[in-house]
């Protein structure tokens, strides 16, 4: 009995050995994103006219290349906040949101209390995101994969107002 309970609990973990990390709470999606580096670039945004059957995607410009996700902590009165945060980063700049993943969104506030821009997630992969946006007759698509990118060093120093 006891080499069956061995067998049983080696078989288990071999098997789990490979799988993807969502696979024990794949409800966790900002993990994901903000995992290893926390990096994605663009590999690619194009947008459809989904009231035209057959319409055909049409290649756009990102307007950054890549994001960056992590943790941002500050303190206020005395109080350690975390905050969830998302850079977009386009060369030597970037631009900064406070952002939500949920289990099938991401929401990007962008310094509005509720609401902000809401990215519908449609692939969840370990190394690669596909997001899609609507607003009115068209939908964007945006694939991220993740990468290793270098995070520009930003002179001066970050305080919260």
């Amino acid at each position: 009995m006891k080499t069956f309970l061995k067998i049983a609990f080696i078989s288990l973990i071999a098997f789990s050995c490979n799988k993807d990390e969502s696979s024990l709470n794949d409800y966790d999606l900002w993990g994901r994103l903000a995992s290893k580096s926390g990096t994605w670039a663009v590999e690619s945004l194009t947008t459809k006219d989904h009231t035209i059957a057959n319409s055909s995607s049409i290649d756009l410009a990102p307007k950054f290349e890549f994001i960056q996700f992590f943790l941002r902590t500050y303190l206020i009165g005395g109080l350690n906040v975390e905050e969830h945060t998302a850079n977009f980063y386009v060369g030597e700049s970037y631009s900064r949101s406070v952002c939500e993943a949920e289990e099938q969104r991401v929401v990007f506030h962008d310094n509005q209390l509720y609401g902000g821009e809401v990215w519908t997630l449609k692939e969840n992969k370990k190394n690669k995101q596909v997001w899609t946006f609507t607003t009115g007759n068209n939908t964007a698509t945006l694939t991220l994969k993740r990468c290793n990118c270098e995070i520009p060093k930003v002179p001066g120093n970050e305080s919260a107002g």
